[in-house]
């Protein structure tokens, strides 16, 4: 059975550029101190934002299952306007579902799935998808998904610390007094958030959920010119909705194209890594030591094998992965077995009772499977004794297992793959 690794997604974007203000010297004398009184308002009204925002996080993080829609308007000083539309859909912990919609569109043209493991992006108007491990995606690496929701408060919701996200991006925090938004009393703050005019009112009755997201920024047109641009988005919230395990799964086109990054493909920057240096990424041994990734000193060759216990063929063939992994180090070959982002103690128990602890790595964060472009489980990596990548393989453990005889037998010298019959396979080496 093939597993799929994953990635991310799209919708159209209004790309904001803030103006470039040349900085005056400062005088040599101090800056006055602000008056005590007005500190001390600047310190309440922050106060005040920051115990609603705590209060809004806790309450979401409670929830096991919730559900959100978005109704977005933006207008421009040129006179421009439009809509969009987002829904967003969790289930903890790790699934999620998201879709965005144009006001162009009569149905969304992004999707972006997490059914906890995988995540998968489709793009219909260009009728293109990837995948990617879950834990190796999301607003960090999914430029596009991180694009799309830009003005519609959902990629605050989707970090994975909200309270830590915010204070990296805000200053300047006003309390804006309490105000009605649609039926419900809510109090407003307004803020710097990276460089542009944002103001949040959270529900100051019953639940602390954020209502509205109203965002104002100038977008530059030339060297002298301007426009004022502000979106409004409108969230609606819905509690322990009905789910089922189809909300949670993606049907893909028949004649959809996959590509490893929906964004790079767009631009026309699609990468290959074979024939490119191994990506520079620390992986994390199971003593917990971080360490470089890199082909191991003085062998012709060295094999990466990803795998991860929720694939099943790692799991059900991990016998037959440890007899090939030790075959492989018995022809002077370098071996790792690299799980992908999966807890250090579980790591290092099912590693011990199938005897590989010797040769795993935790690619921790997925970052060196991202990077090397894979998008299936069990995949494997050849790189040289320089660190170039010279292949990869991806399919089941067999198809895995044959690729590499063939790809082995091509490039090393007989001797290093010969034959390892009447030989005891040795055991793997630590990397350390």
């Amino acid at each position: 059975m093939r597993t799929f690794l994953t990635l991310t997604c799209l919708s159209l974007v209004l790309a904001a550029a803030t103006p470039v203000v040349a900085q005056q010297r400062a005088p040599l004398t101090a800056k006055p101190a602000a008056p005590v009184a007005v500190q001390s308002a600047a310190q309440s009204d922050q106060a005040r934002f920051d115990a609603v925002l705590t209060s809004a996080a806790k309450f979401l993080s409670s929830q096991p299952a919730y559900s959100v829609n978005v109704h977005s308007t933006w207008k421009t000083s040129r006179g421009a306007e439009g809509q969009n539309a987002y829904w967003l859909t969790v289930q903890q912990p790790g699934k999620f579902r998201v879709e965005v919609q144009s006001g162009v569109g009569q149905a969304p043209e992004m999707f972006c799935v997490s059914d906890g493991t995988k995540e998968t992006t489709l793009l219909t108007t260009r009728n293109l998808y990837s995948r990617l491990p879950s834990a190796s995606s999301g607003l960090q690496r999914n430029k596009l998904l991180a694009m799309s929701l830009a003005g519609s408060g959902l990629d605050v919701l989707m970090a994975p610390n909200v309270v830590a996200a915010v204070h990296s991006q805000v200053s300047d925090v006003k309390y804006l007094g309490s105000s009605q938004i649609g039926n419900t009393q809510a109090n407003g703050f307004q803020m710097n958030w990276a460089g542009q005019t944002v103001q949040l009112y959270f529900a100051a009755q019953g639940n602390p959920l954020l209502l509205q997201f109203v965002r104002k920024t100038e977008v530059a047109t030339g060297a002298d010119s301007k426009f004022e641009m502000e979106a409004v988005a409108t969230l609606g919230w819905k509690l322990n909705p009905q789910l089922t395990a189809e909300t949670f799964a993606l049907a893909i086109p028949q004649n959809a194209t996959k590509v490893h990054d929906i964004y790079n493909s767009l631009a026309g920057e699609e990468t290959h890594v074979v024939g490119e240096a191994l990506p520079s990424v620390e992986v994390v041994s199971l003593e917990g030591e971080r360490q470089p990734i890199a082909a191991v000193p003085g062998k012709p060759a060295t094999v990466m094998i990803f795998w991860a216990t929720w694939c099943a063929p790692s799991v059900q063939e991990m016998p037959a992965v440890t007899e090939f992994v030790q075959g492989l180090h018995a022809k002077g070959l370098g071996i790792y077995a690299v799980n992908v982002a999966e807890p250090i103690s579980e790591v290092r128990r099912f590693a011990t009772k199938h005897g590989l602890e010797k040769a795993v790595v935790i690619d921790s964060t997925g970052e060196l499977a991202c990077q090397l472009l894979l998008d299936d489980l069990p995949a494997a990596v050849i790189v040289d004794g320089q660190g170039k990548v010279l292949s990869v393989l991806q399919g089941s453990i067999e198809e895995v297992k044959t690729g590499l005889g063939k790809e082995l037998a091509a490039m090393l010298p007989a001797a290093a793959v010969g034959s390892t019959q009447n030989r005891t396979p040795a055991p793997v080496p630590n990397r350390k």
